[in-house]
Protein backbone atom coordinates (compact mmCIF):
# COMPACT_ATOMS: atom_id res chain seq x y z
CA UNK A 1 0.00 0.00 0.00
CA UNK A 2 2.91 2.43 0.98
CA UNK A 3 4.49 1.92 -2.71
CA UNK A 4 1.00 2.73 -4.46
CA UNK A 5 0.49 5.67 -1.95
CA UNK A 6 4.49 6.87 -3.27
CA UNK A 7 3.72 6.34 -6.50
CA UNK A 8 0.12 8.36 -7.07
CA UNK A 9 1.80 11.03 -5.22
CA UNK A 10 4.68 11.51 -7.33
CA UNK A 11 2.18 10.93 -10.68
CA UNK A 12 0.43 13.75 -9.36
CA UNK A 13 3.38 15.96 -8.03
CA UNK A 14 4.62 15.16 -12.04
CA UNK A 15 1.20 16.27 -13.20
CA UNK A 16 1.79 19.62 -11.62
CA UNK A 17 5.21 20.03 -12.67
CA UNK A 18 3.84 20.20 -16.36
CA UNK A 19 1.88 23.34 -15.13
CA UNK A 20 4.21 25.09 -13.79
CA UNK A 21 5.97 27.20 -16.08
CA UNK A 22 2.68 28.39 -17.78
CA UNK A 23 1.80 29.36 -14.07
CA UNK A 24 4.47 31.35 -13.86
CA UNK A 25 4.53 32.91 -16.91
CA UNK A 26 0.76 34.39 -16.02
CA UNK A 27 2.15 35.35 -12.12
CA UNK A 28 4.79 37.49 -13.64
CA UNK A 29 1.52 39.31 -15.74
CA UNK A 30 -0.11 39.60 -12.78
CA UNK A 31 1.93 40.45 -10.22
CA UNK A 32 2.26 43.65 -12.06
CA UNK A 33 -1.25 45.05 -11.14
CA UNK A 34 -2.12 42.39 -7.95
CA UNK A 35 -1.56 40.97 -4.76
CA UNK A 36 0.04 37.82 -4.17
CA UNK A 37 -3.14 36.93 -2.56
CA UNK A 38 -5.26 37.20 -4.98
CA UNK A 39 -2.40 35.28 -7.23
CA UNK A 40 -2.84 32.33 -4.91
CA UNK A 41 -6.69 32.86 -5.45
CA UNK A 42 -6.05 32.85 -8.87
CA UNK A 43 -4.37 29.43 -8.86
CA UNK A 44 -6.53 28.02 -6.50
CA UNK A 45 -9.00 28.25 -9.10
CA UNK A 46 -7.30 25.64 -11.69
CA UNK A 47 -8.69 22.28 -12.45
CA UNK A 48 -6.40 19.47 -11.21
CA UNK A 49 -4.21 18.47 -8.60
CA UNK A 50 -2.58 21.85 -8.23
CA UNK A 51 -5.21 24.19 -8.26
CA UNK A 52 -6.65 21.63 -5.12
CA UNK A 53 -3.07 22.20 -3.68
CA UNK A 54 -3.29 26.18 -3.79
CA UNK A 55 -7.33 25.82 -2.52
CA UNK A 56 -5.92 24.73 0.71
CA UNK A 57 -3.60 27.53 0.76
CA UNK A 58 -6.43 30.03 0.21
CA UNK A 59 -8.25 28.59 2.82
CA UNK A 60 -5.25 28.97 5.45
CA UNK A 61 -5.05 32.44 4.46
CA UNK A 62 -8.65 32.83 4.66
CA UNK A 63 -8.96 31.68 8.07
CA UNK A 64 -5.91 33.80 9.47
CA UNK A 65 -2.83 32.19 8.47
CA UNK A 66 -0.19 34.48 6.32
CA UNK A 67 0.50 33.61 2.84
CA UNK A 68 4.39 32.95 3.51
CA UNK A 69 3.30 30.56 6.25
CA UNK A 70 0.74 29.01 4.09
CA UNK A 71 3.31 28.69 1.26
CA UNK A 72 6.02 27.36 3.66
CA UNK A 73 3.68 24.63 4.64
CA UNK A 74 3.03 23.51 0.35
CA UNK A 75 6.22 23.66 0.48
CA UNK A 76 7.23 21.00 2.55
CA UNK A 77 4.21 19.02 1.44
CA UNK A 78 5.91 18.13 -1.92
CA UNK A 79 8.74 16.66 -2.70
CA UNK A 80 9.61 17.85 -6.04
CA UNK A 81 12.31 20.04 -6.45
CA UNK A 82 10.12 22.03 -9.64
CA UNK A 83 7.57 22.80 -7.40
CA UNK A 84 9.45 23.54 -4.42
CA UNK A 85 10.93 26.03 -6.58
CA UNK A 86 8.55 27.41 -8.06
CA UNK A 87 6.33 28.05 -4.31
CA UNK A 88 10.16 29.59 -3.02
CA UNK A 89 9.31 32.15 -6.07
CA UNK A 90 6.16 32.87 -4.00
CA UNK A 91 7.54 33.26 -0.65
CA UNK A 92 10.23 35.28 -2.22
CA UNK A 93 7.44 37.88 -3.17
CA UNK A 94 5.41 37.38 0.19
CA UNK A 95 8.50 38.28 1.90
CA UNK A 96 9.88 40.98 -0.44
CA UNK A 97 6.98 42.18 -2.24
CA UNK A 98 9.60 42.89 -5.26
CA UNK A 99 7.16 41.82 -8.12
CA UNK A 100 10.29 40.58 -9.91
CA UNK A 101 8.13 39.29 -13.07
CA UNK A 102 11.36 39.31 -15.21
CA UNK A 103 13.02 36.81 -12.35
CA UNK A 104 9.76 34.89 -12.37
CA UNK A 105 9.59 34.71 -16.54
CA UNK A 106 13.20 33.54 -16.85
CA UNK A 107 12.61 30.57 -13.90
CA UNK A 108 9.54 29.28 -16.32
CA UNK A 109 11.72 29.47 -19.00
CA UNK A 110 14.21 27.66 -17.70
CA UNK A 111 11.98 25.05 -15.99
CA UNK A 112 9.87 24.71 -19.47
CA UNK A 113 13.25 23.66 -21.17
CA UNK A 114 14.00 21.12 -18.13
CA UNK A 115 10.61 19.84 -18.57
CA UNK A 116 11.22 19.32 -22.52
CA UNK A 117 14.39 17.67 -21.98
CA UNK A 118 13.38 15.36 -19.31
CA UNK A 119 10.08 14.55 -21.35
CA UNK A 120 12.78 13.35 -24.67
CA UNK A 121 14.96 11.60 -22.07
CA UNK A 122 11.86 9.82 -20.38
CA UNK A 123 10.91 8.86 -24.16
CA UNK A 124 13.67 7.73 -25.16
CA UNK A 125 14.42 5.31 -21.92
CA UNK A 126 10.62 3.97 -22.27
CA UNK A 127 11.57 2.58 -26.21
CA UNK A 128 15.11 1.07 -24.60
CA UNK A 129 12.61 -0.37 -21.89
CA UNK A 130 10.21 -1.80 -23.83
CA UNK A 131 12.98 -3.08 -26.31
CA UNK A 132 14.97 -4.85 -23.67
CA UNK A 133 11.61 -6.02 -22.34
CA UNK A 134 10.70 -7.77 -25.39
CA UNK A 135 13.55 -8.83 -26.47
CA UNK A 136 14.32 -10.70 -23.24
CA UNK A 137 10.68 -11.66 -22.79
CA UNK A 138 9.98 -13.17 -26.27
CA UNK A 139 12.21 -12.35 -29.25
CA UNK A 140 15.68 -14.21 -28.02
CA UNK A 141 13.99 -17.28 -26.34
CA UNK A 142 11.75 -17.85 -29.29
CA UNK A 143 14.30 -17.48 -31.90
CA UNK A 144 16.57 -19.57 -30.17
CA UNK A 145 13.86 -22.11 -29.75
CA UNK A 146 13.35 -22.46 -33.07
CA UNK A 147 16.58 -22.69 -34.17
CA UNK A 148 16.99 -26.10 -31.86
CA UNK A 149 13.87 -26.89 -32.66
CA UNK A 150 14.81 -27.13 -36.77
CA UNK A 151 18.20 -28.03 -35.89
CA UNK A 152 16.40 -31.17 -34.02
CA UNK A 153 14.03 -31.84 -36.81
CA UNK A 154 16.43 -31.91 -39.58
CA UNK A 155 18.65 -34.62 -38.05
CA UNK A 156 15.51 -36.83 -37.60
CA UNK A 157 14.65 -36.00 -41.23
CA UNK A 158 18.04 -36.94 -42.70
CA UNK A 159 17.82 -40.05 -39.97
CA UNK A 160 14.19 -41.03 -41.06
CA UNK A 161 13.59 -44.10 -38.87
CA UNK A 162 16.84 -44.58 -37.42
CA UNK A 163 17.09 -42.83 -34.10
CA UNK A 164 19.75 -40.16 -33.32
CA UNK A 165 22.97 -40.91 -32.83
CA UNK A 166 24.60 -40.43 -29.15
CA UNK A 167 26.40 -37.34 -30.23
CA UNK A 168 23.49 -35.71 -32.11
CA UNK A 169 21.71 -36.41 -29.10
CA UNK A 170 24.60 -34.39 -26.91
CA UNK A 171 25.02 -31.77 -29.52
CA UNK A 172 21.29 -31.17 -29.10
CA UNK A 173 21.30 -31.59 -25.03
CA UNK A 174 24.38 -29.29 -24.85
CA UNK A 175 22.38 -26.55 -26.98
CA UNK A 176 19.32 -26.94 -25.07
CA UNK A 177 21.16 -26.06 -22.24
CA UNK A 178 23.63 -23.63 -23.17
CA UNK A 179 20.78 -21.81 -24.95
CA UNK A 180 18.62 -22.08 -21.20
CA UNK A 181 21.59 -20.54 -19.12
CA UNK A 182 22.01 -17.83 -22.44
CA UNK A 183 18.24 -17.12 -21.57
CA UNK A 184 18.75 -16.85 -17.59
CA UNK A 185 22.11 -15.10 -18.29
CA UNK A 186 19.89 -12.14 -20.18
CA UNK A 187 16.84 -11.75 -18.20
CA UNK A 188 19.25 -10.77 -15.27
CA UNK A 189 21.22 -8.03 -17.37
CA UNK A 190 17.98 -7.11 -19.11
CA UNK A 191 16.75 -6.56 -15.84
CA UNK A 192 19.79 -5.17 -14.09
CA UNK A 193 19.78 -3.05 -17.25
CA UNK A 194 16.62 -1.31 -16.52
CA UNK A 195 16.58 -0.97 -13.27
CA UNK A 196 19.80 1.30 -13.52
CA UNK A 197 17.97 3.04 -16.16
CA UNK A 198 15.22 3.60 -13.91
CA UNK A 199 17.62 4.79 -11.30
CA UNK A 200 15.81 2.07 -8.80
CA UNK A 201 17.57 -1.22 -8.21
CA UNK A 202 15.27 -2.57 -5.83
CA UNK A 203 13.26 -2.99 -8.83
CA UNK A 204 15.40 -5.51 -10.95
CA UNK A 205 13.87 -7.93 -8.97
CA UNK A 206 10.21 -6.90 -10.34
CA UNK A 207 11.62 -6.89 -13.82
CA UNK A 208 13.35 -10.61 -13.42
CA UNK A 209 10.19 -12.04 -12.40
CA UNK A 210 8.41 -10.62 -15.32
CA UNK A 211 11.67 -11.59 -18.02
CA UNK A 212 12.24 -14.80 -16.85
CA UNK A 213 9.44 -17.33 -16.26
CA UNK A 214 7.67 -15.96 -19.56
CA UNK A 215 11.38 -16.32 -21.66
CA UNK A 216 11.42 -20.02 -20.14
CA UNK A 217 8.10 -20.69 -21.39
CA UNK A 218 7.98 -19.46 -24.69
CA UNK A 219 11.54 -21.20 -24.99
CA UNK A 220 10.10 -24.49 -24.51
CA UNK A 221 7.15 -24.05 -26.60
CA UNK A 222 9.32 -22.97 -29.30
CA UNK A 223 11.72 -25.84 -29.38
CA UNK A 224 8.59 -28.06 -29.50
CA UNK A 225 7.37 -26.24 -32.38
CA UNK A 226 7.37 -28.61 -35.84
CA UNK A 227 8.30 -25.98 -38.00
CA UNK A 228 9.65 -28.09 -41.08
CA UNK A 229 6.30 -29.74 -40.83
CA UNK A 230 3.72 -26.48 -40.94
CA UNK A 231 6.57 -25.46 -43.97
CA UNK A 232 6.20 -28.52 -45.96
Amino acid sequence: MRILKTYFEKKKEREMEEEIPEILYHVANMLSYTSIEEVINWIASREGEIGRRFLLVNRKIKNGESAERALLELRESVRSDFIKRAVDMLISECRTGAKNSNMLREVAEDMQDMLQARREKTASATVEKYTLLIAGTVIVPLLLGLMISISHNLSSAELGDFALSSVDSAIIENSILGSQIYIVEYAFIAALFIAIQEGKSENMLRYLIIILPSSVLIFNLAQRFNVLQVLS
